[in-house]
């Protein structure tokens, strides 16, 4: 696994315990955040190494930390997770050069979930799969919108409405 490397410097631990060795290097070429926390733990006498606690449980820390950290990437069936993800990556840690991987993760989603992809793309400004979202809506019927998604609640009542607003004015325009 590519975080237990016991010769790594820092060690992050998982809101539920679990601790990933990693080089502080990538960390802080990855994230100024990351750089910012590692400078204020820098002891350049110490020969252990430094351990930061994290907010993120293991799961969501190890699928985050693949997003940049080298070895695989994450396997992610699940969106919730994917959105947990993102808030790290995009909104906790800065690290915006992910964003492309993480359109391609929740294009993945679309499919099966078109309302929470749009939610979440919503929730990150990103029109380009927001608008792909709305589209794959259609071919749900508009009462399948009463069953919504958990993250519905990381959107606007404006941004639902407007997907409403489209789902309805399409509707009508293919009955005409």
């Amino acid at each position: 696994a590519p975080f237990d490397d016991h010769c790594a410097d820092v060690i992050l631990r998982s809101s539920d315990g679990v601790d990933f060795h990693v080089y502080g290097a990538v960390l802080s070429l990855a994230s100024p955040g990351f750089r910012e926390t590692l400078q204020s733990l820098a002891h350049p006498n110490d020969r252990d190494a430094a351990s930061v606690t994290m907010g993120e449980s293991a799961v969501v820390l190890d699928r985050m930390l693949r997003f940049f950290y080298p070895g695989a990437e994450p396997v992610l069936t699940n969106l919730e997770t994917l959105r947990e993800i993102l808030d790290g990556v995009l909104l906790k840690y800065g690290m915006r050069f992910l964003a492309p991987l993480g359109k391609r993760y929740l294009r993945s989603f679309i499919e099966a979930m078109p309302v929470g992809v749009y939610s979440v793309a919503c929730r990150y400004e990103w029109k380009d799969v927001a608008t792909e979202a709305a589209r794959h809506s259609l071919r749900l019927p508009i009462r399948a919108f009463r069953l919504a998604p958990a993250q519905l609640q990381y959107i606007t009542a404006d941004r639902y409405h407007a997907l409403l607003k489209y789902h309805t004015q399409c509707s009508e325009a293919a009955e005409a």
